[in-house]
C-alpha cells in the first residue's frame, strides 16, 4: 500500500510571525538609517556655520586692522588723514552704536587707500585712485537677520545670514596713560569721547537656528561666535 506523500509548509500562525519580525527589523534598520543622516546633516550644517563664521571674522579683522591706514607716514598724519566728518572726530576713524540693552549694535570705520596699498572695500572692491582717498566701511544687522557690509559708494554685502545679538565692545585706555584697561559699549565711548583712545574692539555675534524656529519664536544655535581684534594703526 503506498503512502500518501506529506507536504510540508507554513501555518497562518507561523507566516504572521515571520512577517512581525521582518516588520520590527525593517523599521529598526530605518531608525538607524534616519538617525544616521540626520547626524550627517547636522554636521554638514555645523561645518557651513563654522566655515562661514570664519569667513565673518575674516572680513572684520581686514577691515578693523585696516581701520586708520594712511600712505605717506612720514608728511602725513592722523589729524590731516582724518578729518572731522559725520560722527567721527578729528583724528578718529572708528565709530559705533549700540549699548548693553540694544538687540544689536553697528561698527564703522575708516580709512585713506590709493591704488598701490592694494587694499580693498568690505565688499570686495579694490580701491584704484591714484592718489589717497578716504574710505569707510559700515557693518550692521539689517531687518533680514542679514550682516552686512556697506562700502564709502553704499554698495552692500551679504556677510551672514541669520544673526543676532551682533555685539561690539570696545577696549579703551579711559584714564589717558597710553594703555588699555577697560571695555565700553560704543554709548559709553561716545560719552566719554574715548573714539580716539580705543585699541582694540571685541566682536560677537549669535546663530539663529531656522529649522527649530517658529514665526517670531526664535530658537538659537547653542554658541556664540566671539572674537577680539588689535587696532594695527592705534598710536
Amino acid at each position: 500500500m503506498r503512502r500518501r506523500q506529506q507536504h510540508g509548509g507554513y501555518t497562518l500562525i507561523e507566516l504572521m510571525i515571520s512577517i512581525a519580525i521582518g516588520l520590527f527589523i525593517a523599521l529598526g534598520l530605518s531608525g538607524i538609517y534616519f538617525v544616521a543622516k540626520r547626524n550627517f546633516l547636522d554636521q554638514d550644517s555645523l561645518g557651513a556655520t563654522l566655515e562661514n563664521q570664519r569667513f565673518v571674522f575674516t572680513v572684520l579683522t581686514d577691515q578693523v586692522q585696516t581701520a586708520g591706514y594712511y600712505p605717506e607716514p612720514m608728511s602725513n598724519n592722523s589729524t590731516l588723514a582724518f578729518p572731522a566728518a559725520a560722527n567721527f572726530a578729528v583724528g578718529s576713524f572708528l565709530f559705533g552704536s549700540g549699548n548693553a540693552t540694544a538687540a544689536n549694535d553697528s561698527l564703522t570705520i575708516r580709512y585713506q587707500a590709493r591704488a598701490a596699498d592694494n587694499l580693498s572695500s568690505c565688499t570686495g572692491s579694490k580701491h584704484n585712485a591714484a592718489a589717497a582717498a578716504t574710505y569707510s566701511s559700515r557693518f550692521e544687522v539689517n531687518s533680514s537677520q542679514q550682516l552686512i557690509c556697506t562700502d564709502s559708494d553704499n554698495r552692500q554685502s551679504v556677510i551672514s545670514e541669520d544673526v543676532a545679538g551682533f555685539k561690539v565692545l570696545y577696549l579703551a585706555d579711559t584714564d589717558g596713560d597710553a594703555a588699555p584697561d577697560r571695555y565700553l559699549y560704543a554709548s559709553s565711548v561716545t560719552t566719554a569721547g574715548l573714539w580716539a583712545s580705543i585699541h582694540a574692539v571685541q566682536i560677537s555675534y549669535r546663530k539663529i537656528d531656522r529649522e527649530k524656529s517658529r514665526g517670531n519664536n526664535l530658537v538659537y544655535l547653542p554658541m556664540t561666535f566671539k572674537k577680539t581684534i588689535a587696532l594695527r594703526n592705534q598710536a
